[in-house]
């Protein structure tokens, strides 16, 4: 059975997390935020609510004393200021700026042409980023046997901008080696604006 000092402190945690929930819903429905800034706060929000979730979940002695220092800690916290619209912004475009991989991806078609034997590989960079501009895109084109044996890469570079949310086409003419069965095209980096 528990006692009234941990009934009392379970009660101030979840007084805690409850104030730190209506806070969020209203500072969330007062500011304009794109999706991006309101996924990046509930982030925050679970994070605290699984910190809380810990300091209570243990019955030991010495985890009500790391409990209290929690709690303290977190109330020193919540004196600093409260992140920007704009401060959200820089750290959503430095995590993409960051990760170009994630945010760039290609979809290509292949053909080959006969007469001069030359591969010609048409295809679209999409940048799903929200905030970051990519530019001079670097592609590994991979060239693979029947097995899926690798027989050779080489690397092409877009020489073009990709702004959040939109594409770019590119067009490829290359030589396939001997015994190319499978053309592979992925992002390798890019550059940020």
């Amino acid at each position: 059975m528990k006692s009234l000092k941990d009934m009392f402190n379970n009660f101030r945690m979840f007084r805690f997390v409850l104030y730190s929930c209506v806070f969020f819903v209203f500072y969330s429905c007062t500011n304009s935020s794109t999706e991006k800034e309101l996924e990046i706060r509930e982030r925050e929000l679970a994070l605290k609510e699984r910190e809380l979730e810990m300091g209570i979940s243990t019955n030991s002695p010495r985890s009500h004393e790391r409990s209290d220092n929690n709690r303290n800690q977190n109330n020193s916290n919540s004196s600093h200021r409260v992140k920007t619209e704009s401060d959200l912004r820089n750290e959503l475009e430095s995590k993409e700026k960051r990760n170009p991989k994630t945010y760039l991806s290609v979809d290509y078609d292949l053909n080959y042409r006969l007469f001069s034997g030359k591969d010609e590989i048409k295809g679209t960079i999409y940048n799903s980023a929200t905030m970051a501009t990519f530019k001079d895109v670097i592609l590994t084109v991979t060239y693979s046997s029947n097995t899926g044996t690798k027989l050779y890469s080489e690397n092409f570079v877009v020489y073009d901008f990709i702004y959040p949310g939109s594409s770019t086409d590119f067009n490829i003419k290359t030589y396939s080696p001997e015994g190319t069965k499978q053309i592979g095209v992925k992002v390798k980096s890019a550059s940020y604006e």
